[in-house]
């Protein structure tokens, strides 16, 4: 089997030492249009430098944020992701590469820059064309510097109406699990390391033959792999989406409804605070676009999308005080925490958890908030006692999108003349609750057995929560005037764009307030292709 890009693959024979195989070039590859964000052109006329990916490839990959589908896809692009968190996982992307740290990408949807693409459903989008030269970005100047995504979504085609509906779960884990060192090697390398520079000795003899036995008393010689202890080994996510498309010859349609949920890697654990211990990131999404001819030559259509995104996460070792900021920088401190305290430095007792009865509850806040500074230092903090009684943090975002476009030809005039009026009207609102929990750490006699709290430190409810609201408005309008005309061989297409944008916020923790913060910029571009 032989293929290349732009080919139709052919399946030969071999058969002696010569071989001599002609491939046909795809049609549909010759003919294919490509869109740069305010034109399109077909790929035989394209000279410069453009990527593009159809949404069908985009499905193939299992992913819940359409950034990271793009990972092999497009030569030169680069695509981190820096983190797996649900919800906050968009990667970042670089098609000159890296050169500073600013250097992503404009993004333009459906003619409208947006800031980003990655929580659009998948079966919303049509294609994605990447912009990669100065050749293809010089409509958008300096914003395009470092490269443009033009993301197309899907339109009607005429003919009855089509019903599609798709679902997918997936199983996720991590592709490698920290190796941790047990109870007996880490306090058998603690005590070589002491004795070698002198210092006074942790562990005994008698208590590393202890770990090494694992007989010990639990309280006192505990082998504890907190990572292993709070991280599933694998956890769920889930995608449904309904869509509903046709038309006739002057009315086309497309609809589309998307659900996606993704669970944590956290295990759920029972609190007496009663909240969930793992992250999640749940997201709806709404589409439909709407294209009628009013005339021959005149066409408007209506691009509608919304969509609502609910991120949660238990606060865990956050600095911070807002909703967003626990959501998105909370849980890699207990993770980090998991994986700094040795095996033998405080215990857990899973008997005690997720029970109701009061007294074993009891048990729980009491033996497994230990933190033993005086084996694992002042700074200890305990992970399990983090996530169940640390408290919880939720975002729920809002946005709502929306184009309208009205297209008049102006061939009796002249041929190929047409102009174009587009505006674009865009809404975020963001909300969101911290509630953090009273934690109540204790300190163990090793001598005594007994426990003493920490000062300062106590097992509580609820504090009073931290609330957050912010909105974002813009408004984009365009207007083009078109000309594309072939002669014979020869093929010339004129753009004259002008574009007005205003955008306004918000301030934080008004919700209410009418004032906010303005920017307006006006546009005139202008390019002729021959």
């Amino acid at each position: 089997m032989l293929s290349y890009i732009g080919f139709e693959s052919k399946e030969v024979i071999i058969a002696g030492n010569n071989l001599n195989v002609v491939l046909a070039g795809k049609q549909s590859a010759i003919d294919m249009v490509v869109v740069n964000g305010y034109t399109s052109q077909r790929r035989s006329d394209v000279t410069a430098a453009i990527s593009s990916v159809s949404g069908r490839d985009l499905l193939k990959s299992p992913v819940t944020n359409v950034t990271n589908s793009l990972a092999g896809l497009v030569p030169g692009l680069v695509v981190q992701q820096t983190t797996g968190r649900p919800g906050l996982n968009t990667a970042a992307l670089y098609i000159r590469g890296q050169v500073s740290s600013n250097a992503t990408a404009l993004i333009i949807v459906d003619g409208v820059e947006r800031t980003t693409f990655g929580d659009i459903d998948p079966n919303e989008i049509e294609s994605i064309n990447i912009l990669k030269d100065a050749s293809s970005t010089a409509l958008y100047g300096l914003k395009g510097a470092n490269g443009v995504f033009v993301i197309s979504t899907k339109k009607g085609k005429e003919g009855p109406a089509r019903v599609t509906f798709s679902s997918n779960f997936g199983r996720l884990s991590a592709t490698k699990r920290p190796e941790i060192l047990s109870a007996y090697e880490s306090a058998m390398l603690l005590t070589e390391g002491q004795m070698n520079t002198g210092e006074p000795r942790t562990f005994t003899d008698e208590d590393l033959a202890m770990f090494k036995s694992g007989t010990g008393d639990k309280l006192l010689y505990p082998n504890v792999n907190w990572y292993d202890e709070l991280v599933k080994d694998h956890w769920w996510q889930n995608q449904q989406n309904l869509t509903v498309s046709g038309g006739t010859q002057n009315i086309k349609y497309f609809t589309s409804f998307g659900h996606q949920f993704e669970n944590g890697n956290f295990k759920e654990f029972k609190t007496p605070l009663d909240y969930s211990t793992t992250p999640s990131y749940q997201r709806y999404n709404f589409r439909a676009r709407v294209s009628m001819d009013i005339t021959n030559s005149t066409n408007f259509e209506v691009n509608l999308a919304g969509r609502n995104e609910h991120r949660y996460s238990p606060t865990g070792f956050t600095e911070y005080n807002d909703p967003a900021g626990a959501v998105s920088n909370g849980i890699e401190g207990v993770v980090g925490r998991a994986l700094k305290i040795p095996a033998w430095g405080q215990p857990f007792f899973k008997e005690y958890i997720n029970s109701s009865d009061p007294a074993i509850i009891g048990l729980d806040g009491t033996y497994n908030h230990i933190v033993n500074y005086n084996l694992t230092g002042i700074n200890s903090v305990n992970p399990y006692a983090l996530l169940t009684y640390g408290g919880y943090a939720f975002t729920d975002n809002n946005v709502a999108e929306s184009v309208f476009t009205l297209s008049q030809k102006l061939d009796v005039i002249t041929k190929g003349l047409s102009v174009k009026a587009q505006f674009g009207y865009d809404a975020t609102q963001m909300s969101g609750k911290l509630q953090r929990g009273s934690i109540g750490y204790f300190d163990l006699n090793r001598t005594t057995k007994e426990l003493t709290p920490v000062a300062g430190s106590y097992n509580d409810f609820f504090g009073a929560p931290a609330y957050t609201r912010s909105g974002y408005t813009k408004t984009n309008l365009q207007v083009f005037i078109n000309y594309a005309r072939s002669f014979d061989k020869h093929n010339i297409s004129a753009n004259l764009i002008g574009q007005r944008e205003l955008r306004g916020a918000t301030a934080a923790e008004a919700p209410f307030a009418n004032q906010g913060l303005f920017h307006s910029s006006l546009t005139i571009m202008a390019a002729v292709i021959f």
